[in-house]
């Protein structure tokens, strides 16, 4: 049998995705998958009329494809099924876990020292809370001992999906408050799913001492793909369950400290 699919946009998604189509493949569950990207979500949601985000979402999945039997289409099939990630999951019985993958980093480093990383994209997570806490935050990574490199959009560019989880950039606010950084972000998120910026980004983190994000978005999933050394805020009313289900890990977890407030994240932010 041959399963013919349409998946959703994000890079963490779509990690997802492939996790389970490996696990079909391996298993002997189907006999071919063919996928396709849906064209028209991402257009809804990211307003991506020149394209880009599409084609860079192909040329990520094929990069990271290494099974004859898992075809990735050129253009959006409208014919093919469409199906969320986490409802595949539950079909095929296949409970989706993390994995740590090779293809997504460069083998030698970005920077030769030490450093920690944060991200400047907050996604549903409230501002007031953040501007309560913020300088506590700065204070914390002022004192942590380390450069710390700044990841992530200097500004957030409109669209639908960013409307709908709150999402917001902090760059400004970094900039200015830290003593000893490195700015290795880019303009906005209109340009942010390359496959070289990807693996940059990718293979910073996975070097780095310490990861921190406030969001329920991407990196909340892609860090758990590519490191082990991370500290993260997320709002529990919209969490995947799988970030708290220590049994979702097929690395070691032990450095992997979530948090759904701000008080027990701040307490989290060091290097152990």
């Amino acid at each position: 049998m041959d399963l013919k699919i349409n998946i959703n946009f994000g890079l963490s998604i779509i990690l997802k995705y492939y996790y389970i189509f490996e696990q079909l493949i391996n298993r002997n569950l189907v006999n071919k998958i063919f996928v396709s990207i849906d064209r028209d979500v991402l257009n809804h949601y990211r307003n991506d009329s020149d394209n880009n985000y599409y084609q860079n979402y192909i040329i990520f999945l094929k990069h990271i494809n290494i099974h004859s039997r898992i075809i990735i289409e050129n253009s959006y099939n409208k014919t093919y099924q469409n199906i969320c990630v986490n409802e595949l999951s539950r079909v095929c019985h296949i409970p989706i876990k993390f994995k740590l993958y090779d293809k997504l980093i460069y083998k030698n480093p970005i920077y030769e020292y030490d450093y920690v990383t944060i991200s400047t994209k907050l996604l549903n997570i409230d501002n007031n809370l953040y501007e309560k806490y913020k300088n506590i935050l700065f204070n914390k990574l002022n004192n942590i001992g380390y450069k710390v490199i700044l990841l992530g959009e200097k500004r957030i560019t409109d669209c639908k999906e960013y409307q709908i989880h709150n999402t917001y950039s902090i760059y400004d606010d970094l900039i200015k408050n830290l003593d000893n950084y490195i700015d290795n972000t880019i303009e906005s998120n209109n340009n942010n799913n390359d496959l070289e910026s990807f693996m940059t980004s990718a293979t910073i983190l996975n070097k780095s001492k310490l990861n921190i994000y406030m969001s329920n978005g991407g990196i909340s999933i892609l860090l758990c793909y590519i490191s082990t050394n991370i500290v993260g805020l997320i709002n529990t009313n919209l969490v995947d369950k799988a970030l708290l289900d220590k049994t979702s890990y097929l690395h070691d977890c032990s450095n992997i400290k979530i948090s759904n407030n701000f008080k027990d994240f701040l307490q989290n932010i060091k290097v152990e």
